[in-house]
Formats: structure tokens, C-alpha cells, sequence
């Protein structure tokens, strides 16, 4: 990213997908820091959010209604 720019991500972990459950705030905080990013924000998605993002992937991600979506901004 160029400094000054801003990333977002979508990401979802739910314990039948095997994998570790996403961090809390002051761990992803420090983890990004490491690399020189700063965490802006870190919440649920909207399903509006995850539908304007186009990618069909995020999309899938509604298809069960339980499954929650993070919302992650980094600059």
C-alpha cells in the first residue's frame, strides 16, 4: 500500500472451518503495527458491506446467515 492509503478486508472464521478464531483488537493492533499498519477499524460487517464489495467470495459468506463477517480497515 502506498502510506497514506487505506485497505479493507472481509474476513470470517467459524469453528467448523478449522482454524483459529480471528484475534482480539489489541492483538490484531500490535500485529499489523509490525508490518506498519495501522488498524483503523475492526467490527461486523453489514450485509450491505459485504454485498457492496462485489467479490463473490464475501458473498458466499451470507449464504448462511449465522456466519459473521469482519469488517477490517487499515491504513
Amino acid at each position: 500500500m502506498a502510506p497514506g492509503a487505506t485497505a479493507t478486508a472481509l474476513v470470517s472464521v467459524m469453528p467448523r472451518d478449522g482454524m483459529p478464531a480471528i484475534p482480539g483488537r489489541h492483538q490484531l493492533d500490535a500485529a499489523y503495527a509490525r508490518h506498519g499498519l495501522t488498524l483503523v477499524e475492526a467490527r461486523e460487517a453489514t450485509p450491505a458491506e459485504v454485498a457492496a464489495s462485489g467479490s463473490s467470495w464475501a458473498k458466499r459468506l451470507r449464504a448462511p446467515p449465522d456466519r459473521e463477517v469482519t469488517l477490517l480497515r487499515l491504513r
